[in-house]
């Protein structure tokens, strides 16, 4: 889960803008207004879960940042949802609001073994330095049965894409069970969202705006023509604990 100086500052620009997601987002979308795209990948998400498991009980949000993503899943289906996130910044905010996002990092979840039904992230793995031993934390707090389902990118081969999120998985004890290409709509999101992530790029403290140019997929950076050529791929899994 990011921590440090870099991730407070990418929040800090979210607030400086009033802006609320960092997600790349899908289109096309069934919101409307600023960061329509962002919040469909959470709806499209929330679908997700609904369509191949069981969204009740309790659920998890892994990397729920300032916790505006809560919202849209709490609205989609009848269970309890608690944030975490390792952000300071994030989570004081999200407290502030009323939403229950909870400071902690990946790996040392404050929670009890085979809490939840359900664990959902959106670009969540593929910021982990180690995902393996969050992996495994995620897979201690999951029921037998339960899920990890995520909407995220990789920068390969939806191929490749799909047999590493597997072995990520087996190597937690966990299973990929199903695996969905959403490339597409990610790349529409990317073309059509650039004046938004623009500005809050112009947010950010001057020194670090090289690096979130790249990390936002503007255009004239490397990421935004990898995902034009095909080299970035955007997918949803579902990562389930074996029934005992």
């Amino acid at each position: 889960m990011g921590t440090g100086l870099w991730n407070e500052m990418v929040f800090g620009g979210l607030l400086k803008t009033r802006r609320q997601f960092v997600n790349i987002g899908l289109a096309p979308t069934r919101f409307s207004g600023i960061e329509a795209t962002q919040r469909e990948t959470y709806a499209t998400l929330a679908d997700f879960v609904k369509s191949t498991g069981f969204a009740d009980g309790e659920c998890l949000e892994i990397c729920a940042g300032l916790g505006s993503g809560i919202a849209i899943l709490d609205s989609a289906a009848p269970w309890k949802i608690v944030g975490a996130d390792a952000s300071l910044l994030a989570t004081n905010r999200a407290k502030a609001r009323g939403v229950n996002v909870r400071r902690a990092r990946l790996e040392a979840l404050p929670f009890a073994d085979r809490q939840f039904t359900n664990v959902v992230g959106v670009e969540s793995v593929i910021v982990l330095d180690d995902p393996k031993p969050c992996l495994i934390e995620i897979a201690r707090v999951l029921r037998p049965g339960g899920a990890l389902s995520i909407a995220e990118f990789r920068k390969c081969s939806i191929q490749k894409a799909e047999k590493c999120i597997g072995s990520l998985a087996n190597e937690a004890g966990l299973e990929l069970k199903i695996f969905e290409d959403v490339t597409a709509r990610a790349l529409a999101s990317v073309l059509e969202t650039v004046p938004e992530r623009q500005a809050l790029i112009d947010a950010i403290p001057l020194p670090a705006r090289r690096a979130a140019r790249d990390m936002a997929g503007l255009p004239g950076t490397v990421r935004y023509q990898e995902w034009l050529t095909g080299k970035r791929c955007y997918y949803l899994a579902r990562l389930e604990k074996p029934a005992e």
